[in-house]
């Protein structure tokens, strides 16, 4: 819970998907951000005191001037033997018990509408959905990524490499 690790983002995003043959799907997405620094953001000393001393300073939120990110992804999605059913005009796809494989290529574009990021972000993972008795499902996912290129000191990207499991409960 670093305060350096956080901003606030007004975003706005626009993306589109087809499924290419059965299990097989891309997608395509284009974000706009504004960042802007959380510095001078009044918060209450009790929930930082947890983690930090109020004195410390791995519990301030560093300074940093508003930028504007522009940046595309591409998504490559697999399942195997993906069930489904057909409707009338329609697709219906099911639960698969295989995990799905994901490619996605992330790329920060410089200079559109004033974009100040420019980088290559590539992240492969697996996803598996269970459902586990009648109300409650389990998403875990395993991934692994690599910054390829950081051209601006401005990129502040975390680079996850996470293994995350939580249950959600799903009414039926």
């Amino acid at each position: 819970m670093k305060r350096d690790n956080y901003y606030l983002d007004n975003s706005l995003s626009i993306g589109w998907g087809r499924e290419l043959v059965n299990g097989l799907a891309v997608n395509f997405n284009a974000d706009m951000a504004l960042r802007r620094s959380l510095a001078g953001y009044k918060t209450y000393g009790f929930m930082d005191s947890i983690f930090y001393p109020l004195d410390s300073l791995a519990n301030r939120a560093p300074a940093f001037d508003p930028y504007n990110a522009f940046y595309g992804t591409v998504e490559l999605r697999y399942t195997p033997f993906q069930p489904y059913i057909r409707e009338r005009h329609e697709k219906i796809i099911l639960e698969s018990k295989w995990p799905t494989v994901y490619l996605k290529w992330r790329k920060g574009v410089p200079q559109i509408f004033n974009s100040e990021v420019n980088f290559d972000y590539l992240e492969i993972g697996l996803q598996q959905f269970l459902r586990l008795g009648t109300a409650e499902y389990r998403n875990t996912q395993s991934k692994r990524a690599l910054l390829l290129t950081k051209r601006t000191e401005t990129c502040r990207l975390q680079v996850p490499t996470q293994r995350r499991s939580f249950s959600v409960f799903k009414p039926q």
